[in-house]
């Protein structure tokens, strides 16, 4: 008899997202996230902040479905570009597909290592790039390299210290936490971006966070596999089958009284290259 290897649920996929066995479930995650309001509204501040121009060249790293890579076309018009990257081809395939703006290139292409000259263009931004990454710090400076001088730098990422669950059981749900940080590379990215902005001699650096909510944990699960993560848990040994149930249980009963929470907080952080 063949024992198939059991797979834990692990955003560190995102990495190499085409070998992921949870890939489809992942990408759809991405639209189910971007469906959520205040997500849609710190992405919005986040590119009004950049005061993107007609003719602009802007670089789009992960660009996953091409959410802002759409943006940055239509604010740039018929005279400027977007070069949007991800290192999935299947994220790049979809991102082309759906696609309406002639001026936006879609780019299969490791963020860390691009093949443009140096100082191409106006703005460089990523969204929800460097949790998952080997050396984020590696794709800083690339991003630094590949600006004009006085171009813009603009990052949103996650604080996974800063999640919130209701309702929330004393010792379940810290652990269950706990595991949301350990499936992400970088779990405290957010939080750190600014001091990273810093060390690589951005200027002009401004820090946003805001934090999004959810209210829905029905909705949260075509995000988030919970679910799976409290298996996980179990499978782990760091949780009983009971209290498993448990937190999962207190979760549906909270969504059928329509008093479930969960909240992250974003970091977009900004900043300018040298002229």
């Amino acid at each position: 008899m063949v024992i198939e290897k059991y797979k834990e649920f692990n955003f560190r996929d995102f990495d190499n997202l085409d070998e992921s066995e949870d890939a489809d479930y992942l990408i759809d995650s991405m639209d189910e996230m971007f469906d959520v309001e205040h997500v849609q509204g710190i992405k919005q501040m986040a590119i009004e902040n950049l005061n993107v121009k007609n003719g602009n060249m802007v670089l789009e790293l992960g660009c996953g479905l091409g959410h802002d890579a759409e943006t940055f076309g239509e604010l740039v018009g018929d005279s400027g570009n977007v070069v949007a990257v991800d290192f999935s081809k299947k994220m790049i395939s979809k991102a082309k597909m759906r696609s309406k703006h002639g001026n936006v290139i879609y780019t299969q292409a490791n963020a860390s290592n691009l093949d443009y000259p140096d100082q191409t263009f106006d703005i460089c931004h990523a969204d929800r790039l460097l949790l998952s990454q080997k050396d984020p710090i590696k794709i800083l400076m690339e991003a630094i390299r590949l600006l004009k001088p006085g171009g813009k730098l603009s990052i949103t990422d996650l604080d996974f210290g800063s999640i919130i669950f209701h309702p929330h059981d004393e010792k379940i749900t810290p652990i269950l936490k706990d595991r949301l940080q350990e499936i992400v590379l970088h779990p405290f990215i957010g939080r750190e971006l600014h001091q990273r902005f810093n060390e690589q001699g951005l200027v002009n650096i401004t820090v946003e966070p805001k934090s999004y909510l959810i209210q829905s944990f029905d909705k949260l699960k075509k995000i988030i596999d919970v679910k799976r993560i409290l298996t996980d848990l179990c499978m782990l040994g760091r949780l009983s089958k009971e209290e498993s149930e448990k937190q999962l249980s207190l979760f549906n009963e909270a969504e059928e009284k329509k008093m479930f929470l969960y909240s992250i907080t974003f970091f977009t952080v900004q900043g300018d290259k040298r002229g």
